[in-house]
């Protein structure tokens, strides 16, 4: 079973912690509708945690917005394959930065 749990920051802004036993397995931030620092740390990696945090960082941020948005960089393949495979499209790409966005107006 997994635990989240939220910092709140200023500004709109929260951080979400995922934990599994005890062990904090990675993190995610929140400005309104703009996912960033999204990272499980490595020795957790290969086990679906991000697909885990991800969908759960969608469903809170549904709550409130119908687009969820974030940078990541081109080269970035591991991280960009993630995302698509999770329902985001390429918004647009500015020299090696790609904007994604998932929407859940269609």
């Amino acid at each position: 079973m997994f635990e989240f749990k939220y910092l709140f920051r200023p500004i709109n802004i929260v951080t979400i912690n995922i934990y599994k036993n005890y062990a904090k397995l990675g993190y995610c931030s929140l400005n309104k509708n703009y996912l960033y620092n999204f990272n499980i740390y490595e020795n957790y990696r290969g086990n679906g945690y991000s697909t885990i945090l991800l969908n759960h960082t969608k469903d809170l941020n549904f709550k409130n917005y119908t687009n969820l948005q974030l940078h990541v960089e081109k080269s970035n393949q591991i991280a960009l394959n993630l995302y698509l495979k999770n329902g985001f499209k390429k918004k647009t790409t500015l020299n090696d930065i790609v904007l994604l966005e998932h929407s859940i107006i269609t």
